[in-house]
């Protein structure tokens, strides 16, 4: 972008700050005051700079808001700590955690529909503007087929027959346009998709972009961060009813759950997919600016790990790799074992089944992550304080239930 339109950018961005402070200041001592936060302004300047290279002045000025103020929008002070993280940031405030996990607007299943129509957005705008470029046509159908496996990724969002399902992806993936005809078409299913999700949920998924360069790769790049975290989430929601279930003895109930978390496992092959596309060049840069940001931080990978089995007692995790987000409970792996004796033998071979199918998905997004990884960075150390590509290998042979790989299993 022109430097100095990226300058006009923080201009009006910072007068709309002020603006708006002013405003809130002067009507301090009443409610419903309609006087809505910048938030377009200071993102589409973000956009163009990169949240790592603000202006310090905008900064500044967003890091000085009063606590009254921002308390005014639930979903603000979430926000500013994301768009102030340049000092201090790690993983979470790089995608946006809190916001995620307190102001996501509706279910879990229509954040990853708002993620993946806003994905297919993004990919369509610049195929459109870029035609001819054909590793942009190849991400933007990745990207389709990733909407196109939104019943898999998503399964509860909307009912059968809904918008997910009205959009024809299929034909438009086996069609044979041109590329801007394709991006027109990819761009109005996504708007079709991302219209069925909550307004709460669209302005969540909207604010959360917030990349630390102005790249395109890189808003690609926090979209899928986003939505691998979402699906996180769910599948740890999925292994605590599952092992209530199983406690209770409702076995049907149990492998009904455990199908539809490995079906979400496996759809993710779309997203890394995605992924695949990023040049080498460019998460270079990326990981300059993103130092301190790895994933290895992820707290709702974490605890889809502590809620399966118990932890190895000797684990040593890498220094930037959180402790425990909260005490996870009895795993699924230790309710199996209790209730093993109890069981039928159809009964042991179903769920036996159903978690060996769980434990080979998340195994191989594992090995996948870590084979996508080894091919665009290489052997280089990675951001967290791990050695990168052969960190995710060692971690890759780690299963989710260890007692199915026991030689009695």
């Amino acid at each position: 972008m022109d430097r100095q339109v990226e300058i006009r950018l923080a201009e009006r961005a910072k007068r709309e700050v002020s603006v708006w402070r002013g405003m809130m200041e002067g009507n301090s001592g009443e409610t419903g005051t309609p006087c809505s936060f910048p938030f377009r302004e200071i993102i589409t300047y973000y956009r163009s700079a990169g949240r790592m290279a603000a202006d310090p002045s905008l900064v500044a000025s967003l890091r000085e808001l009063p606590a009254a103020a921002s308390g005014r929008d639930p979903v603000l002070p979430g926000w500013l700590r994301m768009a102030v993280d340049q000092e201090d940031g790690d993983y979470a405030t790089y995608f946006g955690a809190e916001l995620y996990e307190r102001h996501g607007g509706g279910p879990k299943d229509a954040v990853i529909a708002a993620l993946v129509a806003d994905l297919v957005f993004l990919e369509a705008q610049v195929l459109c503007s870029d035609a001819g470029d054909g590793r942009q046509l190849t991400r933007t159908k990745a990207a389709v087929q990733a909407l196109a496996g939104l019943r898999d990724l998503a399964p509860d969002h909307g009912p059968r027959g809904g918008p997910i399902d009205a959009v024809d992806l299929s034909a438009l993936l086996s069609g044979n346009l041109d590329d801007a005809k394709f991006g027109e078409l990819a761009g109005s299913a996504a708007a079709v998709v991302s219209a069925a999700v909550p307004a709460a949920t669209r302005h969540v998924v909207d604010i959360t972009l917030l990349p630390t360069t102005p790249m395109h790769d890189e808003q690609m790049f926090l979209r899928i961060i986003q939505v691998f975290e979402i699906l996180y989430a769910h599948l740890a929601q999925d292994l605590t009813r599952a092992t209530a279930l199983l406690d209770q003895g409702d076995i049907d109930a149990t492998c009904a759950v455990l199908a539809k978390a490995d079906g979400r496992l496996r759809a993710t092959r779309t997203l890394f997919r995605v992924l695949t596309t990023m040049p080498s060049e460019a998460f270079s840069v990326i990981r300059d600016n993103t130092d301190g940001r790895s994933a290895i931080q992820s707290r709702s990978h974490r605890r889809v790990e502590l809620l399966s089995a118990p932890p190895p007692a000797t684990t040593a995790p890498p220094s930037r790799e959180p402790a425990p987000a909260e005490a996870a409970g009895p795993t699924l792996q230790e309710a199996f074992l209790r209730r093993e004796p109890l069981l039928s033998g159809p009964e042991a071979h179903r769920l036996t089944a159903a978690l060996r199918a769980l434990d080979g998905s998340w195994t191989t997004a594992k090995r996948t992550h870590w084979g996508i990884t080894l091919k665009i960075i290489g052997s280089v150390p990675g951001t967290g304080g791990t050695s990168g590509a052969d960190y995710l290998e060692a971690k890759s042979q780690v299963p989710l239930f260890p007692f199915l790989h026991s030689a009695t299993a």
